[in-house]
């Protein structure tokens, strides 16, 4: 296939597309392609290699100069996203992931959005695929009020970076934070929403979040330090929000419903320093020792929180173990 320059219709603003790379042979090719189809916009395509060990930069380097790239030493997917704003001159920021790709019209709706509503942040609807096969619509956060989205977003209702196009200037100071191993797109839109910027919603606008096996997702593997950057996120959120006073009763039982979440998390897989230090957060914060269903509060009082997580785990994994 010829992969030569790729031309398209000049508008007035620019959307400046962030791919970081990281031994996604198998896929970034993909993601540039579906960006390329991309119709009347003035585009720029900019691919960050983060040290692949794969053949990620042979497929990169085909498509030439119609995308500008760079390939540096392995320093996480946070870092490339951040090269990548530094070398990017677009009025609006689309980070979209190597393994991710977007539907025919996507940016178009999504700026669309951004300049109808006068927005700072669109979301679009993204679908997980799973080689299975199998197609989930994620649930997307309501954008009416800064408080709904981010109740939402603490509640589960997140969109992947492929679904969301910035307004440049919207994006807050510092971009991506380059310590955090989890919940590092929770923690940039938190720190915008929080600081002022107003999102949106796009009903036309679709990206698929691309679910496959192996550890090339960060959200595939479970360790005692991700569970405490995911931890710290919500925490230095509610920081946040407790000097703006967005803290309600409301936004308190989300803080108290994600945190907790966590906490399982931290009991079930045997992380028992993270455990007890989240619980002596959760205690100080004068929330409830358990949330969720009335079986998990009840068996949780009876069993204890570790006990009944790791029995829930043992339980979990005999129901799918091959007969």
């Amino acid at each position: 296939m010829n992969k030569g320059t790729h031309v398209v219709n000049q508008m007035t603003q620019s959307i400046s597309v962030i791919i970081p790379c990281f031994n996604a042979e198998s896929w970034v090719g993909r993601a540039i392609e579906s960006v390329l189809i991309q119709k009347e916009l003035n585009l720029e395509i900019i691919v960050i290699d983060d040290g692949s060990t794969d053949n990620s930069l042979v497929e990169i380097r085909d498509y030439g100069c119609s995308i500008q790239w760079e390939s540096n030493e392995k320093k996480g997917a946070c870092a490339a996203r951040n090269r990548g704003l530094e070398l990017s001159m677009g009025d609006y920021i689309m980070f979209l992931d190597a393994d991710d790709f977007l539907k025919p019209g996507c940016l178009c709706a999504l700026l669309a959005t951004l300049q109808s509503e006068d927005a700072d942040l669109a979301f679009g609807e993204t679908v997980e695929v799973h080689p299975s096969g199998a197609n989930d619509a994620r649930k997307r956060p309501r954008t009416s009020q800064a408080e709904d989205l981010t109740i939402d977003w603490l509640r589960g209702a997140y969109v992947p970076p492929c679904g969301i196009l910035w307004r440049r200037e919207s994006l807050p100071d510092g971009g991506w934070d380059e310590t955090l191993q989890k919940n590092q797109d929770g923690d940039l839109i938190l720190r915008a929403v929080i600081a002022g910027a107003k999102p949106a919603t796009s009903l036309e606008a679709r990206a698929v979040y691309w679910q496959h096996s192996g550890t090339h997702r960060i959200s595939n593997t479970v360790s005692a330090r991700k569970l405490m950057d995911a931890f710290r996120v919500i925490t230095r959120a509610q920081r946040s929000m407790e000097e703006v006073g967005m803290v309600t009763a409301r936004m308190s039982h989300a803080l108290s419903y994600a945190t907790h979440n966590l906490e399982r998390m931290a009991a079930r897989n045997g992380f028992l320093d993270t455990l007890n230090f989240m619980t002596a957060h959760r205690r100080l914060s004068g929330w409830p020792a358990y949330q969720g269903k009335a079986s998990h509060v009840v068996s949780s009082m009876l069993l204890g929180l570790e006990r009944k997580e790791r029995l829930a785990s043992r339980l979990q994994r005999n129901r799918v173990a091959p007969s």
